[in-house]
């Protein structure tokens, strides 16, 4: 199942227009009348019409009208001991179970940590099931979307200041060293849409030995190291924790030097807007960053809806060792999401650059911690439109619009406003003014005249590119530009679109929250690789800044995560995990919060085998020592709690904060 990025294909050079750039030719094409039509209606309930997404629809839809059976996407559960799975096969597994009739065809995938099937049935069938001996439980599979609010600026190539999060969360401290050579890659899995391994600042290559990926339900054209402009959520959370700032020296990430660090990516979420995933195709993803070895795993997506099999899947890669991470979401009120809402997640909040709770992020009692999460910039593939000179020109794809898999160049013809089809324009890219016919009319009539691509200019009373939508079965791409671009791009020779430029954008949200917290439990254990997953988690809330009200609240959780705090927690916990450990001991420095450490330098190196002149501190020297520096102010001066640490449990007996954790965990988050 195992995919890596060694099987895709180039994208250096580039390439004049061909139909198999293109994401579908026509609906027709390729299905059924009948499936046209339902496609279509789709297509126009507004919010609903994700193209992606409808094409699944599609065919439930007409096997539904074809058969009479209205099918629901559900997980089935099954008691253990009642149905071993071996090599039986979903349909065989369902007819013991008790639901007879079903062809094999509506089976998608089976999860082993929770002995349950993810499936197609008919409707009718749910209640029945549910009465079923042997069978457990049987939920509706939600949907499940990334919890960003928008994107506030575009193509920010140059940043004036260091990202304002990293010195929030202590993330720049050199006395965090780098993982060892000699130790095993740790791996962090990122479950989002997907990654373009081909920007600068991303420290991963394609087809090298420290990154893997998967695509998980998503279609054929969407490949997890290719994500096109639109889809750009995943390689900005990537960007957050590991961004290097190769190309650009201000955008920098939690990890900007990944020695010894592998990357999973699993994409859940493919190339259309706004799109979800179900939340068994979540899971899946989950469980197979688990079975590759992950060890932290972040999830900035979320369902209002609660999942038996979720819970018990994230419990169960808890128990593994794993330390899962999620944002709390985006919903402005007490709700609560999940994956952040399971008591083995942590819940993690926004806060802006007044270390204020962000208006829009979801406070309740499963809050753990708080993150930057309000002006971060960082990594993603921008759309990118270049005339044969080199110069890019400001561009919009129009929402809905098919994409194109590598870059398209093609000659240049004018179309007017587009309201019959375009002469001449076989094989080349359509310029088209706004009008008072609506885009899709314009788009229609470009591919119409064999147009390859629209561009769609704007009035002359507006700077901005055309923006909006379309709702009609046009197969080319479909983007804005500003008035004067276009009038510029009428004089131009040719035409180059490329979907996949690296960028740099600006993002808000719990899913830029996240991110902070799983790079810096990332950063602190891959220092500390004998520490546990529990370990970490209690050190990132035991240290956290304390905000709002004193103590664990709604709106914070345990408060601001403190990344040098966390890792001094760390080493003052008993051996294995603390530094009474034999090998190689940790060298701690004196604190340049101030200093960012680059790819080339990146903090403090131990080397190979433990060798090295770094003595040997006994714990008490280390909290004496500790108490003098003052560096625990900023964590609440919480060296009480490191006092308290009990020799042989490692857990703290005093502390309000870490106390309420252990009995919040306590209770099922439901």
């Amino acid at each position: 199942m195992q995919r890596n990025a060694m099987h895709s294909p180039s994208r250096s050079s580039r390439t004049t227009v061909s139909s198999r750039n293109h994401r579908q030719r026509s609906c027709c094409s390729v299905a059924t009348f009948a499936q046209c039509l339902v496609f279509a209606s789709l297509l126009h309930q507004g919010a609903e019409a994700r193209l992606h997404d409808a094409g699944n629809r599609s065919r439930r839809a007409s096997a539904s009208n074809e058969t009479g059976v209205d099918l629901v996407d559900v997980v089935i559960g099954f008691e253990k001991g009642e149905v071993q799975r071996g090599g039986i096969s979903d349909l065989e597994l369902l007819e013991r179970g008790g639901l007879l009739g079903l062809t094999a065809d509506g089976a998608r995938s089976d999860f082993r940590r929770t002995n349950a099937v993810s499936m197609q049935i008919p409707a009718s069938e749910v209640n029945s099931l549910r009465s079923t001996t042997g069978i457990s439980f049987v939920e509706y599979d939600a949907k499940a979307f990334m919890h960003e609010d928008e994107i506030v600026t575009t193509r920010a190539t140059q940043e004036t200041n260091l990202p304002w999060g990293l010195a929030a969360i202590q993330a720049n401290s050199k006395k965090i060293p780098l993982p060892s050579p000699s130790s095993d890659c740790f791996k962090i899995c990122i479950v989002d849409s997907g990654l373009l391994v081909e920007h600068p600042d991303i420290p991963y290559t394609r087809g090298a030995t420290n990154i893997a990926g998967e695509e998980f339900n998503i279609g054929a054209l969407s490949k997890w190291d290719e994500p096109i402009a639109i889809a750009n959520h995943g390689t900005h959370v990537t960007g957050t924790m590991l961004a290097t700032g190769t190309r650009n020296p201000r955008v920098v990430g939690v990890i900007p030097n990944n020695q010894n660090i592998c990357l999973l990516v699993a994409r859940v979420f493919g190339d259309e807007v706004n799109p979800g995933a179900s939340t068994s195709t979540t899971d899946r993803a989950a469980e197979w960053c688990g079975d590759m070895g992950a060890k932290v795993i972040n999830l900035s997506f979320g369902s209002p809806t609660f999942s038996t099999n979720s819970a018990a899947i994230y419990r169960s890669l808890r128990s593994e060792g794993v330390l899962l991470v999620s944002s709390a979401g985006n919903a402005q009120d007490n709700s609560k999401s999940y994956p952040a809402s399971y008591s083995d997640v942590i819940s993690v909040s926004s806060v802006d650059k007044d270390l204020q709770r962000f208006w829009t992020s979801q406070h309740n009692d499963q809050v753990d911690l708080a993150a930057p999460g309000v002006g971060i910039v960082s990594t993603v593939p921008g759309m990118g439109l270049f005339d044969e000179l080199g110069r890019e020109y400001s561009t919009a794809l129009i929402d809905y619009s098919p994409f194109i898999t590598s870059p398209l160049t093609a000659g240049v013809v004018q179309c007017g406003l587009g309201t019959e089809p375009c002469k001449d324009a076989e094989g080349r890219i359509c310029l088209i003014q706004v009008g008072s016919n609506a885009i899709d009319d314009k788009a229609f009539h470009c591919e119409m005249g064999g147009g390859v691509a629209a561009v769609i200019y704007n009035t002359q009373f507006t700077t901005a590119p055309t923006r909006g939508a379309i709702n009609s079965f046009v197969s080319i791409p479909v983007m804005g530009v500003s008035y004067a671009d276009g009038l510029a791009l009428l004089s131009k020779e040719s035409i180059t679109v490329d979907l996949q430029v690296p960028s740099y954008t600006e993002k808000r949200g719990t899913s830029m929250a996240a991110p902070h917290v799983a790079g810096v439990a990332a950063k602190i254990w891959a220092a500390r690789p004998a520490c546990s997953n529990n370990q970490v988690r209690d050190a990132l809330e035991a240290t956290a800044k304390d905000l709002g009200d004193p103590g664990r609240d709604d709106m914070y959780g345990h408060g601001l995560i403190q990344a040098e705090a966390a890792y001094e927690y760390l080493l003052a916990l008993p051996a294995p995990c603390g530094i009474g450990t034999t090998g190689t001991p940790n060298t701690i420095q004196g604190s340049d919060s101030d200093s960012t450490p680059t790819a080339s330098s990146g903090g403090n190196t131990p080397t190979a085998g433990g060798g090295g002149s770094t003595p040997t501190i006994d714990r008490e020297t280390f909290l004496a020592n500790l108490a003098k520096e003052g560096t625990r102010s900023q964590a609440n001066d919480k060296n009480s709690l490191l006092k308290s640490i009990q020799n042989k449990t490692g857990r703290v007996r005093g502390g309000g904060g870490v106390r309420r954790r252990f009995l919040k965990g306590s209770k099922a988050k439901q």
